[in-house]
């Protein structure tokens, strides 16, 4: 009977040990994808990480996303911002059959007011020493006249969105010098009309560019080892950078290399 009880304990226990064994196994494994996650999304395995994993409201990175929409402005889906040099402009561009198409107003403020707009007969005109430009929106034609001769262009040089006139980027850049990118998801187009020295870094891990300074920030990007940054200004912990591809927000200082002097290349083929 006792060696009976004895060896029921001893199954029991063993059952025990057995499932304990388990659940620290799991542990083991859940925490060790954990680091493996945090050290995959550039995080440093400090004091602080450990932390948040206790007090996570206090210590952990915020995973939010930000509203793109609401970070730009875009109030339809055609929308498209507009970034110059470093600066989100209330401007809006329009993306037209996949191309962005800026205002006849935002031309003659950012890029030349040598356009002229007659509505009445809508007709766009440029004038240079020796030429007449026009593209006539009546016909409905994708091209535009140089002197009477008529050029086919891929795609309309110019046209309407209710009373508000569009000119096709691409036809801008014809008679002004600037640069323009665009990028998609969200709607965006980066324009450069000066160029010269600005302030640069690399990063140095991988990381998060971030609405404002701070880890419950919600996130605009994702940067990776060695991409490179503008430099907009330096605080104690944040430095407040963008990126190429139009983003402007905050990143952890110590993510960065030193910063070095980059000359953007000018454009002079207009």
């Amino acid at each position: 009977m006792k060696r009976r009880r004895k060896k029921e304990l001893r199954t029991k226990l063993i059952s025990i040990l057995v499932a304990i064994a388990l659940i620290l196994i799991v542990g083991i494994v859940a925490f060790g994808a954990k680091i493996k996650k945090a050290i995959d999304e550039g995080e440093e395995i400090n004091g602080r990480w450990f932390l948040s994993l206790i007090y996570p409201d206090k210590y952990a990175y915020s995973t939010e996303i930000a509203d793109y929409n609401d970070y730009y402005q875009l109030m339809a889906d055609d929308d498209v911002a507009i970034i110059l040099q470093d600066e989100i402009l209330e401007d809006k561009a329009k993306l037209i059959n996949g191309q962005p198409y800026f205002s006849y107003d935002t031309v003659s403020k950012i890029f030349t007011n040598r356009f002229y707009h007659n509505s009445d007969e809508k007709v766009l005109l440029y004038t240079t020493s020796t030429d007449i430009i026009k593209v006539d929106m009546a016909e409905g034609t994708s091209g535009y006249y140089v002197s009477g001769t008529f050029t086919e262009t891929p795609a309309v040089c110019a046209t309407y969105i209710g009373d508000t006139l569009y000119i096709s980027a691409d036809f801008v850049k014809n008679y002004a010098n600037f640069s323009y990118a665009y990028y998609s998801q969200p709607n965006r187009v980066q324009v450069y009309t000066k160029f010269g020295t600005e302030r640069a870094a690399k990063v140095k891990k991988k990381t998060k560019v971030r609405v404002k300074g701070g880890i419950k920030s919600d996130i605009l990007a994702s940067l990776e080892k060695d991409q490179q940054v503008t430099v907009l200004e330096v605080m104690e912990k944040w430095t407040r950078i963008k990126t190429e591809d139009g983003f402007i927000g905050y990143v952890e200082k110590n993510k960065l290399s030193d910063e070095f002097e980059y000359t953007r290349p000018a454009v002079t083929d207009a």
